[in-house]
């Protein structure tokens, strides 16, 4: 009986106490743990006293910086000569990318800051790039590494903000004097057709031809409108280029016939064969319209 009546109070009392418990462990083992970074402040009041290293973007080559700071394991960054015109309105910024990390290219929590217009916090990354669109000829960035030690920049770049662009610079229209081998071929140079700014995008283009596209069998060439399209990475861009070309075979046909000759009566007559040339066909036909003439009953006759 009292064996009994202990496993009931198991069962109703500490068995959900342990479950209980058994959940909140489980729970506390799963948090993950916050990240603190240095002087974490969201309004300028300047940024986590650092170093200062200066970085000349106009280099073509920058290196990877690896520092190891002495003040709370933060370090600044100044870029300086961005490639960036505030004169021009069209000029879109500097995109600037590193990966900031733990040690020299280690991982771990790295806090970002950027200092223009104050300091702000902008991320908290591990090991991952970075990137920033700058419209100053000058950028600072201060990255801070919680609990101290050595920090770095690697994976460095600086390049212009590049707006994809497309214009048509306008081809002659083609008007010649030939046969239809002489339409001319589509170009297949994109620089010769359009101005453009890709923007690293694969280039290409395509021609299309459209109109009268039936050389002689109408009464004359070629008369068509052949329009270029330009693709980056495959996909069509606007505007198209149109060219208009003619193509006319306006010289006739020529034919040589043979020499007269004269028989003696009453024989009938052979007539010769003539021969024909034409600038586009090179087996031109040649056909009798019409015989003037009979054998003839008495005397001599003429025959055409």
């Amino acid at each position: 009986m009292n064996f009994k009546l202990k496993m009931k109070r198991f069962q109703n009392h500490l068995l959900p106490r342990l479950y209980a418990l058994f959940l909140l462990l489980a729970g506390i083992n799963n948090l993950t743990a916050q990240v603190v970074c240095p002087n974490n402040v969201s309004s300028p009041s300047g940024c986590p006293t650092a170093a200062n290293t200066t970085i000349d973007a106009s280099n073509t080559v920058l290196s990877n910086y690896c520092t190891n700071p002495s003040d709370g394991g933060c370090a600044t960054y100044t870029f300086n000569n961005l490639p960036y015109n505030p004169s021009d309105p069209n000029d879109c910024g500097v995109s600037i990318c590193f990966i900031p990390s733990q040690g020299c290219g280690g991982g771990g929590n790295i806090c970002v800051y950027e200092t223009a217009g104050g300091c702000n916090l902008v991320a908290v990354t591990d090991n991952q790039q970075y990137c920033a669109v700058v419209k100053a000829t000058s950028y600072q960035v201060t990255i801070c590494r919680p609990g101290g030690g050595p920090v770095s920049l690697t994976n460095l770049s600086v390049s212009p903000c590049c707006t994809p662009m497309v214009a048509c610079k306008g081809l002659n229209a083609v008007n010649i004097e030939g046969c239809a081998s002489d339409l001319p071929a589509p170009v297949t140079d994109p620089v010769q057709v359009f101005d453009y700014e890709a923007c690293g995008a694969v280039v290409t283009t395509s021609a299309a031809d459209a109109g009268d596209m039936s050389f002689c069998l109408d009464g004359d060439g070629y008369e068509l409108t052949r329009t270029y399209t330009l693709y980056f990475d495959g996909v069509a861009q606007t505007p198209t280029c149109e060219q208009t070309i003619v193509v006319d075979d306006n010289t006739s046909p020529t034919i040589s016939c043979p020499s007269n000759v004269t028989i003696d009566c009453p024989a009938t007559p052979v007539f010769g064969v003539p021969t024909s040339l034409d600038a586009c066909d090179g087996s031109p036909s040649i056909s009798v319209v019409s015989t003037v003439g009979a054998a003839p009953t008495s005397g001599c006759q003429a025959y055409t």
